[in-house]
Protein backbone atom coordinates (compact mmCIF):
# COMPACT_ATOMS: atom_id res chain seq x y z
CA UNK A 1 0.00 0.00 0.00
CA UNK A 2 1.75 3.37 -0.69
CA UNK A 3 1.21 6.09 1.20
CA UNK A 4 -0.24 9.46 0.44
CA UNK A 5 0.93 12.69 1.25
CA UNK A 6 -0.06 15.89 1.52
CA UNK A 7 1.71 18.91 1.06
CA UNK A 8 0.27 22.41 2.99
CA UNK A 9 2.19 25.59 2.27
CA UNK A 10 1.30 28.37 4.85
CA UNK A 11 1.71 32.08 4.09
CA UNK A 12 2.72 33.46 7.85
CA UNK A 13 1.45 36.53 6.51
CA UNK A 14 -2.05 36.21 5.85
CA UNK A 15 -2.66 33.26 8.78
CA UNK A 16 -3.30 36.10 11.31
CA UNK A 17 -6.10 37.94 9.09
CA UNK A 18 -6.99 34.25 8.11
CA UNK A 19 -7.60 33.23 11.68
CA UNK A 20 -9.17 35.86 13.03
CA UNK A 21 -11.77 35.70 9.57
CA UNK A 22 -12.27 31.62 10.34
CA UNK A 23 -12.97 32.32 13.99
CA UNK A 24 -15.52 35.07 13.14
CA UNK A 25 -17.11 32.79 10.41
CA UNK A 26 -17.04 30.12 13.21
CA UNK A 27 -18.97 31.99 15.69
CA UNK A 28 -21.41 33.15 13.47
CA UNK A 29 -22.18 30.18 12.34
CA UNK A 30 -22.48 28.58 16.36
CA UNK A 31 -25.03 31.40 16.58
CA UNK A 32 -27.05 30.65 13.51
CA UNK A 33 -27.04 27.40 13.52
CA UNK A 34 -28.51 27.39 17.36
CA UNK A 35 -30.93 29.74 15.13
CA UNK A 36 -31.74 26.54 12.81
CA UNK A 37 -31.72 24.25 15.44
CA UNK A 38 -34.99 25.67 16.95
CA UNK A 39 -36.04 26.33 13.59
CA UNK A 40 -36.37 22.80 12.41
CA UNK A 41 -36.76 21.56 16.05
CA UNK A 42 -40.73 23.31 15.67
CA UNK A 43 -40.70 22.58 11.69
CA UNK A 44 -42.85 19.38 12.28
CA UNK A 45 -45.07 20.94 14.59
CA UNK A 46 -45.39 24.04 12.18
CA UNK A 47 -46.26 21.76 9.57
CA UNK A 48 -48.63 20.06 11.66
CA UNK A 49 -50.29 23.16 12.22
CA UNK A 50 -50.45 24.32 8.74
CA UNK A 51 -51.75 20.97 8.02
CA UNK A 52 -54.68 21.09 10.53
CA UNK A 53 -55.92 24.72 9.27
CA UNK A 54 -55.65 23.54 6.00
CA UNK A 55 -58.21 21.03 6.47
CA UNK A 56 -59.77 23.12 8.98
CA UNK A 57 -60.19 25.82 5.86
CA UNK A 58 -61.80 23.36 3.58
CA UNK A 59 -64.15 22.09 6.04
CA UNK A 60 -65.27 26.25 6.67
CA UNK A 61 -65.71 26.77 3.43
CA UNK A 62 -67.82 23.34 2.38
CA UNK A 63 -70.03 24.12 5.65
CA UNK A 64 -70.06 27.79 4.23
CA UNK A 65 -71.05 26.74 0.97
CA UNK A 66 -74.02 24.49 2.20
CA UNK A 67 -75.06 27.43 4.93
CA UNK A 68 -75.90 29.62 1.63
CA UNK A 69 -77.67 27.11 -0.01
CA UNK A 70 -79.61 27.02 2.69
CA UNK A 71 -80.07 31.45 2.90
CA UNK A 72 -81.29 30.55 -0.84
CA UNK A 73 -83.74 27.72 -0.14
CA UNK A 74 -85.28 30.30 2.80
CA UNK A 75 -85.40 33.44 0.34
CA UNK A 76 -87.40 30.80 -1.92
CA UNK A 77 -89.77 30.50 1.40
CA UNK A 78 -89.42 34.45 2.59
CA UNK A 79 -90.76 35.20 -1.51
CA UNK A 80 -94.20 33.27 -0.74
CA UNK A 81 -95.23 35.98 1.65
CA UNK A 82 -94.31 34.12 4.79
CA UNK A 83 -93.63 36.37 7.76
CA UNK A 84 -89.88 36.71 9.24
CA UNK A 85 -91.16 35.20 12.59
CA UNK A 86 -91.98 31.67 10.69
CA UNK A 87 -89.74 31.40 8.42
CA UNK A 88 -87.80 29.49 10.88
CA UNK A 89 -90.64 26.81 11.57
CA UNK A 90 -91.64 26.34 8.07
CA UNK A 91 -88.07 26.08 7.26
CA UNK A 92 -87.64 23.16 9.86
CA UNK A 93 -91.13 21.59 9.02
CA UNK A 94 -90.01 21.49 5.47
CA UNK A 95 -86.80 19.89 5.97
CA UNK A 96 -88.89 17.36 8.28
CA UNK A 97 -90.83 16.78 5.23
CA UNK A 98 -88.31 15.67 2.96
CA UNK A 99 -86.51 13.99 5.87
CA UNK A 100 -89.15 11.93 6.35
CA UNK A 101 -90.04 10.86 2.61
CA UNK A 102 -86.26 10.30 1.95
CA UNK A 103 -86.68 13.26 -0.81
CA UNK A 104 -84.50 16.22 -2.07
CA UNK A 105 -84.73 19.18 -0.30
CA UNK A 106 -84.45 21.66 -2.67
CA UNK A 107 -87.03 20.11 -4.89
CA UNK A 108 -89.37 20.07 -1.58
CA UNK A 109 -88.99 23.36 -0.90
CA UNK A 110 -89.38 24.11 -5.20
CA UNK A 111 -93.45 22.45 -5.18
CA UNK A 112 -94.12 23.93 -1.88
CA UNK A 113 -93.12 27.62 -2.35
CA UNK A 114 -94.66 27.25 -6.01
CA UNK A 115 -98.07 26.80 -4.49
CA UNK A 116 -97.61 28.95 -1.58
CA UNK A 117 -97.49 31.88 -4.10
CA UNK A 118 -100.93 30.98 -5.13
CA UNK A 119 -102.19 30.07 -1.80
CA UNK A 120 -104.86 32.79 -1.32
CA UNK A 121 -106.25 31.73 -4.31
CA UNK A 122 -106.34 27.86 -4.17
CA UNK A 123 -108.24 28.14 -0.78
CA UNK A 124 -105.22 26.49 1.50
CA UNK A 125 -103.45 27.05 4.10
CA UNK A 126 -100.16 27.32 5.17
CA UNK A 127 -100.41 24.01 6.47
CA UNK A 128 -102.10 22.37 4.23
CA UNK A 129 -99.54 22.68 1.89
CA UNK A 130 -97.38 21.72 3.95
CA UNK A 131 -99.09 18.23 4.18
CA UNK A 132 -100.23 18.07 0.23
CA UNK A 133 -96.14 18.44 -0.21
CA UNK A 134 -95.32 15.40 2.04
CA UNK A 135 -98.21 13.32 0.44
CA UNK A 136 -96.80 14.50 -2.71
CA UNK A 137 -93.26 13.05 -1.96
CA UNK A 138 -94.30 9.96 -0.58
CA UNK A 139 -96.05 9.09 -3.89
CA UNK A 140 -93.19 10.05 -6.29
CA UNK A 141 -91.38 8.23 -3.98
CA UNK A 142 -93.82 5.06 -4.00
CA UNK A 143 -93.82 5.93 -8.95
CA UNK A 144 -89.59 4.53 -8.33
CA UNK A 145 -88.64 7.36 -10.77
CA UNK A 146 -85.14 8.30 -10.14
CA UNK A 147 -83.75 11.31 -8.10
CA UNK A 148 -83.23 13.13 -11.76
CA UNK A 149 -86.73 12.07 -13.20
CA UNK A 150 -88.51 12.63 -10.08
CA UNK A 151 -86.89 16.23 -9.99
CA UNK A 152 -87.94 17.00 -13.33
CA UNK A 153 -91.21 15.64 -13.24
CA UNK A 154 -91.86 17.85 -9.70
CA UNK A 155 -90.64 21.17 -11.79
CA UNK A 156 -93.19 20.35 -14.52
CA UNK A 157 -96.05 19.00 -11.60
CA UNK A 158 -95.70 22.35 -9.50
CA UNK A 159 -95.52 24.77 -12.45
CA UNK A 160 -98.93 22.90 -13.88
CA UNK A 161 -100.93 23.49 -9.66
CA UNK A 162 -98.82 27.10 -10.02
CA UNK A 163 -100.89 27.95 -12.99
CA UNK A 164 -103.82 26.92 -12.06
CA UNK A 165 -104.67 24.08 -14.63
CA UNK A 166 -102.42 20.85 -15.01
CA UNK A 167 -102.11 19.81 -18.82
CA UNK A 168 -99.87 19.69 -21.41
CA UNK A 169 -96.25 19.02 -20.90
CA UNK A 170 -96.74 19.28 -17.38
CA UNK A 171 -99.01 16.28 -17.18
CA UNK A 172 -97.16 14.37 -19.78
CA UNK A 173 -94.93 14.27 -17.69
CA UNK A 174 -96.93 13.18 -14.59
CA UNK A 175 -97.96 10.37 -16.44
CA UNK A 176 -94.76 9.21 -17.78
CA UNK A 177 -92.36 9.64 -14.94
CA UNK A 178 -94.72 9.88 -11.70
CA UNK A 179 -97.67 6.65 -11.83
CA UNK A 180 -98.30 6.83 -8.50
CA UNK A 181 -98.94 10.90 -8.54
CA UNK A 182 -101.13 10.28 -11.58
CA UNK A 183 -103.05 7.38 -10.01
CA UNK A 184 -104.27 9.39 -6.86
CA UNK A 185 -104.98 12.43 -9.25
CA UNK A 186 -107.40 9.82 -11.24
CA UNK A 187 -109.10 8.22 -8.18
CA UNK A 188 -110.25 11.90 -7.32
CA UNK A 189 -111.92 11.62 -10.97
CA UNK A 190 -112.80 8.18 -10.79
CA UNK A 191 -111.07 7.68 -14.08
CA UNK A 192 -108.35 5.74 -15.36
CA UNK A 193 -104.92 6.87 -15.75
CA UNK A 194 -104.95 6.61 -19.46
CA UNK A 195 -108.49 8.90 -18.92
CA UNK A 196 -106.16 11.65 -17.41
CA UNK A 197 -104.93 12.96 -20.67
CA UNK A 198 -108.50 13.80 -22.05
CA UNK A 199 -109.23 15.70 -18.70
CA UNK A 200 -106.01 17.32 -19.28
CA UNK A 201 -107.03 18.85 -22.46
CA UNK A 202 -110.34 19.96 -21.73
CA UNK A 203 -109.03 22.05 -18.72
CA UNK A 204 -110.77 19.53 -15.70
CA UNK A 205 -107.51 19.05 -13.61
CA UNK A 206 -107.39 21.99 -12.05
CA UNK A 207 -105.44 22.87 -8.89
CA UNK A 208 -107.69 22.51 -6.28
CA UNK A 209 -109.15 19.01 -7.47
CA UNK A 210 -105.37 18.02 -7.21
CA UNK A 211 -104.67 19.02 -3.74
CA UNK A 212 -108.35 17.29 -2.81
CA UNK A 213 -107.36 14.26 -4.12
CA UNK A 214 -103.79 14.11 -2.49
CA UNK A 215 -106.00 15.25 1.06
CA UNK A 216 -108.04 12.75 0.37
CA UNK A 217 -105.27 9.67 -0.52
CA UNK A 218 -102.99 11.35 2.58
CA UNK A 219 -103.57 8.09 4.94
CA UNK A 220 -103.16 5.15 2.28
CA UNK A 221 -99.98 6.82 0.37
CA UNK A 222 -98.50 7.37 4.59
CA UNK A 223 -99.41 3.35 5.09
CA UNK A 224 -97.55 2.24 1.52
CA UNK A 225 -94.92 4.35 2.21
CA UNK A 226 -94.13 3.07 5.88
CA UNK A 227 -93.43 -0.81 4.11
CA UNK A 228 -90.95 0.38 1.15
CA UNK A 229 -87.29 -0.19 1.15
CA UNK A 230 -84.96 3.13 1.35
CA UNK A 231 -82.33 2.92 -1.30
CA UNK A 232 -78.93 4.74 -0.25
CA UNK A 233 -79.73 7.46 -2.69
CA UNK A 234 -82.96 8.26 -0.67
CA UNK A 235 -80.64 7.92 2.44
CA UNK A 236 -78.22 10.24 1.06
CA UNK A 237 -80.49 12.39 0.36
CA UNK A 238 -81.66 12.65 3.99
CA UNK A 239 -78.09 13.00 5.23
CA UNK A 240 -77.82 16.07 2.96
CA UNK A 241 -81.22 17.77 4.53
CA UNK A 242 -79.82 16.90 8.01
CA UNK A 243 -76.30 18.65 6.91
CA UNK A 244 -78.03 21.75 5.46
CA UNK A 245 -79.75 22.34 8.57
CA UNK A 246 -77.42 21.61 10.74
CA UNK A 247 -75.25 24.33 8.64
CA UNK A 248 -77.99 27.14 8.58
CA UNK A 249 -77.89 26.62 12.25
CA UNK A 250 -74.04 27.04 13.11
CA UNK A 251 -73.94 29.77 10.76
CA UNK A 252 -77.08 31.45 12.89
CA UNK A 253 -74.42 30.85 15.83
CA UNK A 254 -71.00 31.90 14.29
CA UNK A 255 -70.54 33.33 11.09
CA UNK A 256 -69.02 30.76 8.87
CA UNK A 257 -67.68 33.87 6.56
CA UNK A 258 -65.60 35.32 9.60
CA UNK A 259 -64.51 31.67 10.74
CA UNK A 260 -63.13 31.62 7.08
CA UNK A 261 -61.45 34.60 7.03
CA UNK A 262 -59.72 33.90 10.80
CA UNK A 263 -58.25 30.60 9.39
CA UNK A 264 -57.02 31.76 6.28
CA UNK A 265 -55.14 34.74 8.59
CA UNK A 266 -53.61 31.56 10.34
CA UNK A 267 -52.39 30.03 7.50
CA UNK A 268 -51.02 32.88 6.48
CA UNK A 269 -48.97 33.34 9.62
CA UNK A 270 -47.97 29.64 9.37
CA UNK A 271 -46.26 30.17 6.03
CA UNK A 272 -44.64 33.17 6.42
CA UNK A 273 -42.84 31.14 9.35
CA UNK A 274 -42.20 28.14 7.07
CA UNK A 275 -40.26 31.12 4.82
CA UNK A 276 -38.27 32.14 7.78
CA UNK A 277 -36.94 28.65 9.09
CA UNK A 278 -36.41 28.12 5.21
CA UNK A 279 -34.43 31.36 4.86
CA UNK A 280 -32.16 30.74 7.88
CA UNK A 281 -31.16 27.19 6.88
CA UNK A 282 -30.15 28.78 3.50
CA UNK A 283 -28.12 31.79 5.41
CA UNK A 284 -26.37 29.58 7.39
CA UNK A 285 -25.87 27.00 3.98
CA UNK A 286 -23.97 29.86 2.36
CA UNK A 287 -21.65 30.88 5.41
CA UNK A 288 -20.28 27.10 5.72
CA UNK A 289 -19.49 27.06 2.40
CA UNK A 290 -17.34 30.46 2.42
CA UNK A 291 -15.63 29.61 5.97
CA UNK A 292 -14.77 26.54 4.22
CA UNK A 293 -13.06 28.34 1.13
CA UNK A 294 -11.35 30.48 3.50
CA UNK A 295 -10.02 27.60 5.11
CA UNK A 296 -8.32 26.22 1.90
CA UNK A 297 -7.29 29.79 0.82
CA UNK A 298 -5.38 29.37 4.22
CA UNK A 299 -3.95 26.33 3.67
CA UNK A 300 -3.28 27.04 -0.15
CA UNK A 301 -5.17 24.62 -0.89
CA UNK A 302 -7.96 24.19 -4.05
CA UNK A 303 -11.02 22.69 -3.26
CA UNK A 304 -10.68 20.31 -6.63
CA UNK A 305 -7.13 19.73 -5.52
CA UNK A 306 -8.23 18.35 -1.98
CA UNK A 307 -11.05 16.33 -3.18
CA UNK A 308 -8.58 14.10 -5.12
CA UNK A 309 -6.00 13.83 -2.54
CA UNK A 310 -8.81 12.52 -0.08
CA UNK A 311 -9.94 10.63 -3.28
CA UNK A 312 -6.89 9.00 -3.38
CA UNK A 313 -6.01 7.84 -0.08
CA UNK A 314 -9.37 6.32 0.11
CA UNK A 315 -8.55 4.43 -2.83
CA UNK A 316 -4.79 3.47 -1.51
Amino acid sequence: MSDAVIRIAIDSRDATNGARTIRRDLDSIEGKTNNVRSAMSSLAKVAAGAFALETFRRAAVQLQRVADAATVLENRIIATGTATAQLEGVFNQLSDVAIATRSNFQGTVEVFSRLAVSSSELGVSQQQLIGFTKSLNQAVQLSGASAIEANAALIQLSQGLASGTLRGDELRSVLEQLPIVADVIAQEFGVTRGALRALGADGEISAQRVLAAFSAAGDDLEQRFAKQISTVAQEAEVLNTAFVRFARNLDDVIRLSDLSTSTLRGLTTVVDGLNSAITTFDTNRGLIARTQRTIFSLLGLSEDATSQEIAKIGSA
